[in-house]
Formats: structure tokens, sequence, C-alpha cells
């Protein structure tokens, strides 16, 4: 049907304004690009470089984009501009709240802070990272410093003074920090694309930029922002670049339109616009991989277009679309088979599968979703994982256990239904599906094995089955009794003995003689399992921490859709990582061994109130508005904590180093222990 070339500010328009006439078709997905990938396509082309050819077929009187989604969404972030009342309608529709869609900035002075593949800075600034990434390596995180500096000056806004959480300021009051001369790049675009002379471009971003109340960022001088930025303007470079930026407004990206037959109606369609999405995944195979469950997905939403805002509507922000569908395949496929166990169906065999001539496979499918089971099922699991009681389960740590454990979820979410359990009961579940997520051996062969029990039984959550399963010793390790496990760290620790051999002379200081009976392999096995999960797993931080998580992040379990900015906490060494990592001198290698443990770590959010970036010692860590109970400090580890002042170099230093470690160790599993029996 022939090709059409697109300009920047109509690529935008289709995100930006409404009625456009460019829209995705069903079988495509959500944004996945990454903070770096926006800015570096924004930097090529600013340079003119071209970024490939969109690529569109015709249906009635739009136009479907077949490949060029990630690219066209980055393109009209440089366009978004907040200080307006935009009409957004992203084809990414993870962009809920316009308060939060990422802005990007352009630096008009980047002087030393460009890379060597870099000709323009670009960056750009997301509700997790309100003050953006490093200039020099823009995957990596600004330094606690820098972080504390922005929140100051964010809060000097007068519309933000009053914020408590740092994510809750609206895209418009914040701005990169790792930036000299930054203006929002929606600002530079709409004067360039404006029929005024350079002269007025530059009095005109002047006039725009003084309602950014940026007059004290950032303190590199003496001189204030608006001076700056003035001077900036007048100067002879950035007359030589504005001259290269105006042609622009010239850039155009190709779209190659062809006829309908590229995205053919399958053979084995029910409903009008039914599509095969192989020309789809072999296009997306180039850049971020499109694999497995997506795949099955792309194909259910061509093949059933009015089932897919049913489906993306259940998971309620906490399970992936593709996740859910490949459970209500299982449920499926079990109903159709007597409760029998069902593995998840590739996409030929769900192609297959939907190709049946006698199809009671599809009707039951239609069946599930049309009837919302599923999303009842879906609310009722929800609803129990939620509950407020001695547990309270933050929200990112229940996304986490169900999208880390598919398995084990399903199982749950099949068995349990739409039951309505009292408070001890869902106690228990609650209880039972932690341990399931983190103390299996093998959740498939567990999943596979207890199948049909969990499916049409009662009891299968109940703490009653879970002792006989822990005593089964199968596939649930068991949990060993915290007594004598203090004892033990510490002769660990203190002997020198390689983690990999960390196992108790006699098993039978840990577990009752019926557990042990005739299994020394089996025990080791489950040793090893929880042991690595206290301490390796990061997810128990956020459990031992769930009080400080339930207060500063209740809300959160995914903040923005770009994909490397997904949480506004870090993983913070309470030993500094500083005073270990690449050291080679006077670093005792039992703490080059644990400082990357659990033992060693908090979650942290990232506008924590601390006077310096990463070489704050242990003794300092715990003071002003964050208690040692938001990041689960007991007072038997703290008693070493606040005596160390400063990288540990004399033995009784490291020894107190030491025992802090121990006690943390054994705090964090006493918790588990306690919590979940």
């Amino acid at each position: 049907m022939g090709n059409k070339f697109y300009k920047l500010q109509e690529i935008a328009a289709w995100q930006l304004s409404g009625n456009q006439t460019v829209k995705l078709p069903e079988l495509q997905r959500g944004f996945v690009w990454n903070t770096s990938q926006v800015e570096t396509l924004w930097d090529s082309i600013l340079r003119g470089f071209p970024i490939g050819s969109f690529l569109m077929t015709q249906s009635g009187n739009d136009l479907l984009l077949v490949d060029g989604q990630q690219r066209s969404t980055s393109i009209a972030y440089g366009f978004f501009n907040p200080w307006n009342d935009n009409h957004v309608d992203f084809f990414d529709k993870g962009n809920k709240d316009s308060k939060h869609i990422p802005v990007l900035w352009i630096d008009l002075d980047p002087k030393d802070k460009l890379t060597d593949t870099n000709k323009f800075l670009i960056k750009i600034v997301t509700r997790s990272h309100p003050w953006g990434y490093k200039s020099k390596n823009n995957r990596e995180t600004l330094t606690m410093g820098e972080r504390k500096r922005a929140i100051e000056l964010f809060k000097a806004n007068p519309n933000s003074a009053a914020v408590e959480k740092y994510t809750d300021f609206e895209n418009k009051n914040t701005f990169p920090i790792d930036a000299n001369i930054p203006i929002p790049l929606c600002f530079l675009l709409e004067e360039l694309y404006s029929d005024t002379k350079h002269s007025n471009i530059k009095s005109n971003l002047l006039r725009r930029v003084k309602v950014l109340d940026l007059e004290n960022f950032p303190e590199i001088d003496h001189t204030s922002y608006i001076e700056r930025l003035s001077d900036k303007l007048q100067s002879e470079n950035l007359e030589m670049v504005f001259s290269s930026l105006k042609n622009i407004i010239r850039y155009e990206v190709p779209a190659i339109t062809t006829s309908n037959d590229i995205i053919k109606e399958s053979d084995f369609s029910e409903e009008t616009g039914s599509s095969d999405p192989t020309l789809f995944v072999r296009l997306n195979s180039q850049g971020t991989s499109i694999v497995g469950e997506e795949l099955v997905y792309s194909i259910f939403k061509a093949e059933f277009p009015r089932f897919k805002e049913t489906v993306e509507k259940v998971g309620a922000d906490f399970i992936l679309p593709s996740k859910l569908l490949a459970i209500v395949i299982r449920k499926c496929l079990t109903d159709l088979d007597h409760n029998e166990f069902k593995n998840s169906l590739n996409i030929n065999e769900f192609r297959k599968k939907l190709k049946q001539s006698d199809n009671e496979f599809r009707s039951k499918l239609c069946e599930l979703v049309e009837a919302g089971t599923i999303k009842n099922y879906f609310d009722n699991v929800l609803y129990i994982l939620k509950a407020t009681d001695s547990l309270h389960i933050p929200q990112i740590l229940i996304k986490y256990l169900i999208n880390n454990n598919l398995e084990i979820f399903t199982l749950l979410l099949l068995s349990v239904k739409d039951k309505e359990l009292n408070n001890q009961e869902i106690l228990e579940v609650k209880k039972t599906f932690i341990k399931a997520c983190w103390f299996n051996l093998d959740a498939k062969k567990f999943v596979r094995e207890n199948w049909k029990d969990a499916i049409e039984g009662n009891d299968f959550w109940t703490d009653e089955n879970w002792t006989k399963l822990e005593i089964e010793c199968k596939y649930i390790c068991p949990l060993f009794k915290p007594g004598n496990f203090l004892e033990f760290v510490g002769t660990q620790i203190d002997g020198k003995i390689p983690y990999d051999n960390w196992y108790p002379e006699d098993f039978k200081d840990f577990y009752s003689a019926e557990i042990i009976a005739n299994r020394e392999d089996i025990i080791k096995s489950c040793w090893d399992k929880v042991l690595n999960t206290i301490v390796w797993n990061r997810e128990v931080l956020i459990f031992v921490q769930r009080a400080y998580f339930n207060y500063n992040f209740s809300e959160y379990n995914s903040l923005d859709v770009l994909t490397a900015t997904n949480r506004p906490w870090d993983w913070d060494h309470i030993y500094p990582q500083n005073y270990v990592y690449n050291r080679k001198d006077n670093v005792d290698s039992r703490i080059r061994n644990l400082y990357n443990h659990n033992c060693n770590l908090r979650a942290l959010s990232y506008d924590i109130n601390r006077s310096e970036g990463a070489n704050v010692p242990p003794n300092k860590r715990f003071t002003g508005s964050q208690s040692k109970n938001d990041f689960f400090i007991k007072s038997n580890d703290y008693e070493y904590w606040r005596k160390i002042n400063d990288r540990v170099k004399s033995t009784n230093e490291v020894e107190n180093l030491l025992s802090a470690f121990q006690h943390r160790m054994i705090n964090i599993y006493e918790e588990i222990f306690e919590s979940l029996s």
C-alpha cells in the first residue's frame, strides 16, 4: 500500500491527542524500554540519525502500528508537557496518572557529563527516580547525598513543600540533578516547531523556565540558574547548536504501510479482527524479546479481542496479564480432565487447541473469562494475602511472591477458589503460602504431586496439613528450631568454614527425630534451602521490615512503566560496601564473605535523611527519624553495630562486626520462624 513519512510531532500526537487514526493492534504488549533506551533514542533523533521505520497495516479507517510502539512512546515522552493540560492517551495504559508520566529534559551545558557516544545530554525523570540517573552512566542511580539534595530542592517549591513521600512529587515539580543547565525537552521542541526566530526562541525559553522554580538549581557556583541559562542562551556555541536543532522540524520517520494480508485473518478465527502474531513476534525478537506466556497472550488477544480488557483488569497490577492467562488456561484444561494436573501450553499447543473442531477448550476458556470465575478467584486470594493481621504482607512482597512463584500461586488460586475463610484460616493460608514459596525443594514436582488433592480438598493450606508435608520432608523443607542456631552461626563464622559446608555436626540439635530418621541427604538439602533463603533472598528483608514497607510504600506494587525504575528503595549495606569492595588491604576474609549477605543489608527508601552517601559507618546509620525498628535492628545486634565508627582493622573491631552479622542473621531467622510457625 506504499510508504509514508511522519514528523515527530505527528508521532507524539498518536498518544498525546485524542481520536488519532494510528492505533495499536490487540496483540501488542505494554511499554518495556528502560530509561537509557529512551535517552539514547532522543540523542539519535537530535543528531539526525535514522531510528528505523514503523510498520503499519490498514484496518478500516485506522492504521495499526505493528512495529514501533517503543519508539513512538519514547517520542511522545519528549513532547509530553506536564505544565500544560495535555490530553494523554498513551498506547501504554500503564500511564494511569498523568502527574507521574516520565518527563524528558535536555542539558544545554553538559560540559564533561557527556559519554563518548552521546552528543546531547537527555535526562528522564520518573516517579521512582524524580531526580534522574547519572549522566556518565545512565543505568546507574544517584548517590544518597545527591538524592538528599534533590529532595531539599524539590521541597523548596511551594507546591511540594508538604509532600511527605518523595514518590508523591508531581513530575512538573522535579528535575534531573546530575546536569548543569537542564530545561524540559518539551519546551525546546515546542519552540523549535514554531516559526519564531532564534532570538525569540531563546527569550521564550527563558520566560518558560522561570515558572519552574529552579532559581537555586543546582549550587554549582554562586551564579543563579536563570543567570547561567540567560548567559548560555546568548553564547555563540549554543547558536550553532540551535541552528542544528532547527533541522529537527524536518526530521521524519518512515512507515511501511502494507495490506491487511500481512496480519492476516487466522483460519480458525471466531471474531472480526483476529490476527496471526507471527510477524509481530519476529519483529520484536530484535528488541526486548517476547517469549513464552507473552506469545500465547498475543494469540489470545488477537483471537478474543473482546476479552483483552477483562483479563487485564483482573490482575489489579499484581500479575502480568500473560501470566494470569496461563493460569486461566490451566484451569480450563484441568476442568476438562477431572481435576488432573496440567502443564502450561506453549504457543503451538495453544493454537492447536483453538483449532479443534469439537472445541470444548475454546468454549470453556470463554466461559471462565466471561463469567468472571478467575476474577472472583483472584479477588479472593488477593483479599487473603492483603489481610491486615499479624503478618500484614506489604503489597510489593505479595507481587514478588505471586510472580516469582507462579506454580505455587496457581495451586493456591485454584485450590482456595472463592471459599470464604475466617481470620484464623486466612492467617494459616498466608503462612503456608510463604513457606511454600520460600522453602520448597522443587516447586514443579510439589505442585504436580499435590495438584488434585489441593484442588479437591479443603485443608491443603492449613497448619495441620503443612506439618505433615514438612515431616515428609519430600518437597517442602521443615524449619529448624532456632534454639541452637546462634551458637552454630558463631562457630561457623569464627571457624572460617566455607559457606558451602555450613552443616551442623548433629542435625538432632535442630530437627525432631521423626524428621531426621534415615534422611541425612534430604535434611542437608532442606538445610541448604532454608539457609540460602535467609542469607540471600531479598524478599526476606521486605518481610522482616514489613512495618517499614507498609508505612512508606503502602500503595506501591509498580510505580511506573519504565523497567529500570520499578522500585523506590535501595538495598543498603549497613557496613558500607566501599569499606570492602575492591579493597585488597586489611579486609578480613570472613567480612568479605559475609558483607553482601542479608545480615548486612536493609531496604532503604531513596529519600532517607542521611548526611553523607555510602561511607557512613554503622554507628550513624540508625539515628534521627529512621529508627532501628524500621530496619529490623534489634538490641542484641545494635550493641555491636554502635561500636563500629569506621573501617574495621583491629582484631577487636573485626569481632564486633562479625558479632553484628551473627546476631542479625539469627534475628532474621527467628522472625521468620516465629511468624510462620
